[in-house]
């Protein structure tokens, strides 16, 4: 990403890190509370949520705007 200077790097890095947050709190959350169904509930609407919605749109994108710079690096060999 940085060394293709993609445009939304800091959106890309936000949203990962408020994923991994979201995770590191429901690993609290099931350690002091232990598991629920509450819980399992929270954590499969979150990962379906992030391979829908980040992974289909955020992450794609990012792929397609790389490979379109990578394809043009190679064309100025």
């Amino acid at each position: 990403m940085e060394k293709y200077n993609y445009p939304r790097i800091d959106e890309q890095r936000k949203v990962h890190a408020d994923f991994t947050l979201d995770a590191e709190e429901l690993l609290r959350r099931i350690v002091n509370e232990g598991s629920s169904r509450g819980i399992a509930a929270n954590l499969a609407g979150k990962m379906v949520r992030w391979i829908t919605q980040h992974i289909r749109n955020h992450d794609q994108a990012m792929a397609q705007f790389v490979k379109e710079c990578m394809n043009k690096e190679q064309e100025t060999l």
